[in-house]
């Protein structure tokens, strides 16, 4: 065995006489890249490792011959990986380990050996195809194909491994020569993850509804997909087979993870829909429960590209659903929570949540979508959105009709309606709208995170922040027309971390910045314009971590860093201008860590040992300057 021979790049051809040799192992043997082909003499070998080597390429051309007891071959994260031998022959191979390797295809032989029980292809990128007859290993428990995303194809008479537990991917081919979805009919063993890709070949419902997948208990993590290459379009025709065979793909009731993606059709498949008296979601008529929820274990659903979806309401109930995503839905106009009280004619106090304990909730690139009704569940605690209209954010997407207390009314059965938004954080990336738009932020006065990205257009810090006075954590990230920070920003007495990345027009901190007396991390990247750091500063009484990267006019750093009483880790990466720490970093007796890199200055006067100011900084334990 040898682990970590960081210069070894060959095995001597000696090792072909260690005739008694059961096992040989490399692992992360990063020059490794040739192994002898005399390996093929130790006839005892039954295992064989060699992972994590990323010069192997392949065995070499001389590599012949039959590895009678061979059991295992274990190539993985051998990113390099190309190829085995095809006149490499193992009558008794159990195991094939090729998970993240390069290699495009399988040699013949690996579909006649009788024994093998487990091969793990995961993540190889470059795999095409698997060999025609791979049906014949009738002691395949795991073929673990999850990530292949090259995969053209799955080949036929895959069915036949009925032993099989772990499969993770299953690829829709359009040749005649291509294992039919309805091979996975006889696989009622599969568990774990199961990807079903190239749905857009598959054109007959009957076929889909063959596969079974409703009776696959063992499976708990489901993705169906339809997604189009660039350039492809979806035919009309195209669409209403779509919304059959979604519905006969019907996942199995304890189902704990759900994604469609790229699904064109105008409506959700009635295995997610109430049960109904003969109306048709895609009638647009909201339906009411008359039956008991069907998915009682699922706690995340995924919809993505699902272009043509107007509506989402009338939904089952999903009553361990904690995260509900949605993704590229570019006609999604209506977001229903649960059924309408006022719809039904009924107080609304009986609307039945269709995700009463939903937690995470996310809005990705959804334009149209404005209205959550009749507001966004209670229970919600992190709410991202991207690229959507910031309406999302107004009052009635979060106004809730409560009792109205007792005090105030006589009748116990008066309603009133009430600001009840129970966000804990919010991510905002993106977005684009008016100065009003932003103002809804001033409602989530229980925020505790708030992040803030990617938005060309907004030129300050939207005054609304002001009122979150819970809010811990403030990120702001590549808003390239933001000016300046405001001088109320030390009014976030709660603040304990602030980011702030890629914002080159901000020249300073303001001197507000010292009230944030509980603040433990600051961190500023790309800065171009800054050149000095606030005095007040030495008022972070609190600051545990400080990170300066890619300030490149930052020419100083004040005194008073070296007074931070809590400082124990100062990071400086790009700023190429500063030359000098403060002399008062001598004093500084809480840091622990001092990191530079890409300072050319700061490398030569604070060299280890040789520098002028080395003293300075010698008393520091961790000390990276490169």
């Amino acid at each position: 065995m040898l682990i970590f021979a960081s210069n070894l790049e060959s095995l001597p051809q000696s090792i072909g006489d260690c005739r008694e040799l059961q096992s040989l192992t490399l692992h992360r043997c990063e020059k490794f890249r040739e192994i002898p082909d005399t390996i093929c003499k130790i006839k005892n070998l039954r295992a064989l490792h060699i992972s994590m080597c990323p010069s192997l390429k392949q065995f070499p051309s001389e590599f012949t011959g039959v590895f009678s007891n061979l059991q295992t071959i274990n190539l993985a994260k051998s990113s390099n990986f190309r190829e085995l031998p095809s006149t490499l022959f193992c009558p008794l191979l159990c195991t094939l380990d090729l998970s993240q390797t390069e290699v495009t295809l399988l040699p013949p032989w690996i579909a006649t050996v009788g024994t093998l029980e487990c091969i793990n292809l995961e993540l190889c990128f470059e795999l095409v195809e698997l060999p025609k007859g791979i049906g014949n290993l009738k002691r395949l428990a795991v073929l673990n194909i999850k990530g292949c995303t090259e995969l053209r194809c799955m080949p036929s008479g895959i069915g036949q491994l009925t032993r099989l537990t772990q499969l993770g991917l299953f690829v829709v081919g359009h040749g005649t020569d291509d294992a039919r979805i309805s091979e996975l009919g006889n696989l009622n063993s599969l568990s774990g993850e199961l990807e079903i890709s190239n749905l857009k070949y598959l054109k007959d419902p009957c076929d889909a509804e063959k596969a079974c997948l409703h009776q696959k208990n063992g499976i708990n993590n489901l993705v169906l997909d339809w997604y189009l290459s660039e350039g492809e379009q979806e035919l009309a025709s195209d669409v209403e087979q779509q919304q059959g065979v979604l519905s006969a793909l019907e996942p199995p009731s304890r189902i704990e993870s759900l994604t469609i993606k790229g699904y064109q059709g105008p409506c959700l498949p009635r295995w997610l829909m109430e049960k109904n008296n003969g109306s048709s979601y895609c009638e647009g008529t909201t339906l009411k429960q008359t039956g008991p929820c069907q998915y009682l274990s699922l706690t995340n659903l995924t919809l993505s590209h699902v272009s043509n979806l107007k509506h989402i309401r009338g939904l089952v109930k999903f009553p361990s659903l904690k995260s509900l995503e949605l993704w590229n839905m570019a006609s999604l106009e209506e977001l229903w929570t649960a059924t309408s009280g006022i719809e039904i004619q009924e107080e609304e106090l009986s609307a039945q949540y269709y995700f009463p304990i939903l937690s995470i909730l996310y809005i990705l690139d959804c334009p149209k979508l404005s209205i959550v009704k009749p507001y966004f569940p209670p229970s919600l605690k992190k709410l991202c959105l991207r690229r959507t209209n910031l309406q999302l954010l107004s009052l009635g997407n979060f106004s809730h009709m409560l009792p109205t207390p007792a005090n105030e009314s006589s009748s116990s059965s008066c309603l009133h309606s009430a600001v009840v938004s129970h966000l804990r954080e919010l991510q905002l990336d993106g977005m684009v709208g008016s100065s009003s738009g932003w103002e809804f932020l001033r409602h989530h006065t229980k925020l505790e995170t708030l992040s803030i990205g990617y938005c060309d257009d907004l030129t300050q810090v939207p005054e609304s922040i002001r009122s979150l006075t819970s809010l811990q954590r403030l990120h702001i990230t590549s808003c390239p027309a933001l000016g300046m920070l405001p001088k109320w920003l030390g009014e976030l007495c709660s603040l304990r971390y602030l980011k702030v990345l890629e914002t080159p027009i901000i020249a300073s901190l303001p001197q507000s910045i010292g009230l944030l007396t509980s603040l433990t991390e600051l961190e500023i990247r790309g800065w171009d314009s800054m050149k000095l750091l606030p005095g007040a500063i030495q008022n972070l009484t609190s600051l545990e971590s400080l990170k300066l990267t890619y300030c490149g006019a930052l020419v100083e750093l004040p005194e008073g860093i070296g007074q931070l009483p809590a400082l124990r880790q100062l990071e400086i990466h790009g700023c190429s201008a500063l030359q000098c720490l403060p002399q008062s970093i001598q004093h500084s007796t809480a840091l622990c860590c001092l990191a530079i890199h890409e300072c050319p200055a700061l490398a030569r006067r604070y060299k280890e040992g040789v520098g002028p100011d080395w003293h300075l900084i010698s008393h520091v334990p961790l000390v990276m300057i490169y």
